[in-house]
């Protein structure tokens, strides 16, 4: 990382820049002249509960996202353009909820992230995640009730041979 000369290294997730990380610690890179950053919303999760990425108790919201852009902007002065940012996102929010929110429908959601291969168990959006927020401005819920930030699903692989389902860009679909 260190070979790409760069000036600021920002972080979602603590254990990347945290002082157990095997990558690089935050006084590493401060040795060495480079800033670096550790995104809030990833510092509010319980560790010691959940996966590698922790819990949350309670559900994520735009809150942390105006924060890192607060950050950022203050860090590279360009604070009226993060302001600005921040603004639009809050209309979008409540124009979608808007939208979403005549709906009866109470509509379910799975967020799959990632998984080892098509048939190995997924990693989904737990329910307080990032993943739950998006589903109840789209007026549903997550259907995973895990708090763990990204627990990990079976999901069969017979599931995906049902009509209709669609992996997007997994071999085989």
């Amino acid at each position: 990382m260190l070979a790409q000369n760069p000036d600021f290294v920002p972080a979602q997730l603590p254990l990347l820049l945290g002082p157990e990380s095997k990558v690089a610690r935050r006084e590493d890179l401060a040795t060495v002249g480079v800033n670096s950053y550790v995104s809030p919303g990833m510092c509010a999760t319980k560790k010691a509960t959940g996966d590698l990425y922790g819990s949350r108790q309670k559900l994520w919201d735009m809150t942390w996202l105006y924060q890192e852009i607060s950050d950022f902007a203050r860090i590279f002065n360009v604070e009226d353009r993060g302001q600005a940012l921040i603004a639009d996102f809050k209309k979008r929010e409540a124009d979608l909820r808007q939208e979403f929110g005549k709906s009866k429908k109470d509509l379910s959601f799975v967020f799959w992230f990632s998984s080892a291969s098509p048939s190995a168990d997924a990693y989904v959006g737990g329910k307080n995640s990032a993943s739950g927020f998006i589903a109840s401005v789209l007026g549903g819920h997550n259907a995973i009730t895990s708090e763990t930030e990204w627990p990990t699903v079976e999901l069969g692989e017979h599931y995906c041979r049902q009509p209709g389902c669609d992996r997007g860009r997994q071999p085989g679909s």
